[in-house]
């Protein structure tokens, strides 16, 4: 019979004798039978409001399962009766995230990504309307919820986090959404260094001071989240941000659970994190005894994770050290020796890290009343009146690069991508250079201070006056450095839509400008750190600068050949142009035999410039003075010598090197002529089976033996020549009982080679050593594969 029906209202709607509603009515029919995790249980009185002047507002609720669903009429403002139901992708997230917010993810323009969970992503985004205003998006596949089954988890965080938003030391939640696909959060954006993590990472372990400041801050967010019946459960230093001032801001309440005073949960939930981070010489384990091993606990677990944060801070390693565990169930609480440090810091960290809970510390009262805490005044620390960075002298001048990588560049509609990069454009032509400020971070806390009186000034339409033509300029460097760092490290991405050709001739003049108020021969302070080819790869290069420390943390010496054979050039040598200008006196480029016309005309770089800006009129304002603009490449030094002892230079020596004044007189701009000494000091080779000079099997130049590279440290009075242009194994490579060094900055070369790359770092007593960069994994099945082929 059922058969029957059906058929015969399919025959009627064919033939548009079946009324729409009716049809309605049978597709809700047909939806409410397909449920089956969910159970129908009853209608609640349909309320309705007519009005002469308005059209009618039909609204139905259903509930499922204690659950209350919207649903709305179908013929909204008619009186029919069929009821269209919330679908259930939607309903299962009601009431924590709404489905007719009066905001969505289109009001925002995203920026970059700069985090990734489990199954989220947060981005910082940009309104549309004002770009000043920035904001962090967390956004949730709910695909991916549904699959976890961690519906109620999602829906705790979201209100969870709201309800705790007034507090000072935690991040604040705006508002949360949903869309078909996806669940969105809308948090406040900490515009500061980064997570603790990475402060820890790059400048701990911290003084005690600096400790004591952050373990107030941290105590102080707890007993707020405790004093409103939630157990965090999550406290690691990855979970907590940085603002501008340097202040703690705890974000992720992914793990919360409400609990009220007394009330107990046994559910295993934490952070296990083995082997992750050995290399910064610690592993994170915070779960608490009473958590691995599965018994009830309270909120006590969060003090437990707190003496682990401040023991890993100030010690740079864990308690209770499990390093070979895969479960929570193998962890070991035993063996814990009080570390060596303050007396009173001791006794905190004992009295923190007891595995019997009950002998533990384990509330704020316990902590704030410790010694070590005495002079700590909880009132300034609640109006965020201490300083955290002021304590120690390195942290003052903190780079915050780490978050200069944009991991995704993805619009939340990805039909959008392309009008996302658009208004990328019209952002950097429409605001000024002080506005743009507001996008990005900066490199000190002094420039965070600056940057918080802008954005300041920038919302009450009061901009501050400029501090003349330098300040503009270096801003607009940095501005330049920032987006050449985004769109290098962006896969597929048009790199003239983030830099334009103007803004990059305007760079290379600057750039000139800066190597023509300079000598010839560059003389060099140590401690510095000397890098040879780059060739074009910019990842590797990047990779230099996350080991040895971006300028101007650290000082650096780089011996030539930026261009050629490597996919990114451009952004290669314009980002070491800009940090050229940023720190004139901290940051050295010598010249290379393919920053010369004749070879990078042949080897990629004139084929790089025209095939992504598709202007040969860049390539010449590199190479050669035309249009009156520039010849920047022309006007780098040939040579430079770190404190008095070390000559550098990209190729080697020369027949017409007889002291330091004939690399002073070298003029500039100067293109390298034939048998002239600047050719010599760009393609020279050592070579240990020669005598004295002989000719280069290059067809260039010169190849040297021992004896000519005695004579000639002797005669200068120099301990080593350092240089570049050739490929070698390990990076690095000695010649002459140790008297010249090739360093190799460039590891899997061309693709083909499975050589690593080497940094020379020079220390103040000027003793040497070397960073090693070995190649990928990937690299070096990729050159194997090469020489299969060759064979």
């Amino acid at each position: 019979m059922r058969v029957r029906k059906r058929l015969f209202s399919r025959f009627l709607s064919k033939l548009n004798l079946i009324s729409l509603q009716t049809r309605a009515q049978h597709l809700y029919d047909r939806i409410n039978e397909s449920i089956t995790s969910l159970a129908y249980i009853r209608y609640s009185e349909t309320r309705r409001r007519y009005n002469s002047s308005e059209k009618a507002i039909d609204t139905t609720v259903t509930i499922f399962c204690n659950q209350e669903i919207q649903t709305r009429k179908v013929g909204h403002g008619s009186l029919r009766e069929s009821v269209w139901p919330v679908p259930l992708l939607e309903a299962i997230f009601l009431p924590e995230f709404p489905n007719n917010s009066h905001i969505t993810e289109k009001d925002f323009l995203i920026l970059n990504c700069i985090g990734n969970g489990t199954f989220s992503k947060v981005y910082r985004v940009c309104l549309k309307l004002d770009h000043n205003f920035l904001f962090a998006i967390k956004k949730q596949s709910k695909s991916e919820v549904l699959m976890r089954n961690v519906i109620q988890q999602v829906k705790d965080e979201a209100s969870i986090h709201r309800a705790l938003s007034d507090n000072v030391f935690i991040t604040k939640c705006y508002a949360s959404w949903q869309s078909r696909t996806h669940l969105f959060t809308l948090l406040q954006y900490a515009m500061g260094y980064g997570d603790l993590f990475t402060l820890w990472r790059d400048y701990g372990p911290f003084m005690e001071d600096t400790l004591r400041i952050y373990g107030a801050e941290i105590a102080f967010a707890l007993d707020y989240i405790h004093r409103n019946n939630v157990v965090y459960r999550d406290l690691k230093m990855e979970n907590i941000v940085l603002d501008l001032d340097g202040h703690i801001q705890i974000v992720d309440f992914g793990f919360s659970k409400k609990l009220s005073n007394g009330e107990r949960t046994r559910t295993v939930c934490g952070t296990l994190q083995v082997g992750l981070f050995l290399c910064y010489g610690v592993n994170q384990l915070y779960m608490a005894p009473e958590i691995a091993k599965e018994k009830f606990y309270g909120k006590e677990v969060d003090w437990w994770s707190y003496g682990v944060l401040l023991h890993i801070m100030n010690t740079n390693s864990y308690p209770f050290p499990n390093c070979d565990v895969s479960s929570h169930t193998e962890l070991r609480y035993d063996s814990y020796s009080t570390p060596c440090c303050d007396p009173m810091l001791g006794d905190l960290f004992n009295k923190l890290l007891s595995v019997d809970g009950e002998r533990r510390m384990n509330t704020f009262a316990q902590v704030k009343s410790h010694p070590f805490f005495e002079s700590i005044n909880w009132d300034d620390v609640a109006l965020k009146k201490l300083v955290p960075f002021a304590h120690t002298e390195k942290l003052q001048r903190c780079p915050s690069y780490n978050f200069l990588y944009d991991k995704s560049t993805s619009d939340f509609s990805d039909t959008e991508v392309e009008e996302n990069w658009v208004a990328f454009e019209e952002q950097y032509e429409q605001f000024s250079t002080i506005s743009k400020w507001c996008f990005w971070s900066f490199v000190d806390v002094r420039s965070f201070i600056t940057l918080w009186k802008v954005i300041k000034a920038v919302t009450e339409n009061k901009l501050p006056k400029a501090d003349g033509k330098t300040k503009s300029r270096l801003s607009h460097i940095h501005d330049i450095s920032i987006r050449l760092l985004n769109a290098g490290l962006r896969k597929g991405t048009h790199l003239r839509r983030i830099v334009k050709e103007e803004e990059l001739i305007g760079l290379l003049q600057e750039t000139k400008a800066v190597l023509q108020s300079q000598n010839t021969f560059t003389e060099i302070n140590t401690p510095v750190v000397v890098c040879g080819d780059i060739h074009g790869q910019y990842n590797d290069m990047l990779r230099i600068f996350d080991k040895c420390g971006f300028p101007p943390e650290s000082n650096y010496l780089f011996l030539g050949d930026y261009v050629d054979r490597g996919k990114q050039s451009i952004e290669t040598v314009c980002l070491l142009f800009c940090f050229k200008i940023k720190y004139p006196e901290n940051f050295f480029l010598l010249r290379g035999n393919h920053e010369c016309a004749g070879i990078n005309r042949v080897y990629g770089f004139y084929e790089e410039v025209n095939r992504r800006y598709r202007s040969v009129r860049l390539w010449e304002v590199f190479q050669v003075l035309k249009f009156n603009i520039s010849d920047t490449f022309n006007y780098l030094p040939y040579a430079a010598c770190i404190a008095g002892k070390i000559l550098c230079m990209h190729g080697g020596l020369s027949p017409k090197l007889n002291d330091f004044d004939s690399l002073r007189n070298i003029k500039r701009p100067s293109d390298p002529q034939p048998t002239s000494m600047e050719l010599d000091i760009l393609w020279s080779d050592p070579d240990e089976r020669v005598q004295g000079w002989q000719p280069n099997s290059r067809g260039i130049s010169f190849v040297f033996g021992v004896d000519v590279l005695t004579d000639v440290c002797e005669k200068l009075n120099i301990d080593l020549v350092a240089r570049a242009h050739q490929v070698v194994q390990d990076g690095y490579e000695f010649f002459g009982n140790r008297r010249l060094v090739t360093i190799f900055s460039a590891p899997h070369y061309c693709g083909e080679f499975d050589n690593a790359a080497a940094a020379m770092n020079v220390a103040e007593d000027l003793s040497c050593s070397f960073h090693v960069f070995k190649p990928t994994a990937k690299a070096v099945r990729m050159a194997m594969k090469q020489k299969e082929k060759a064979e």
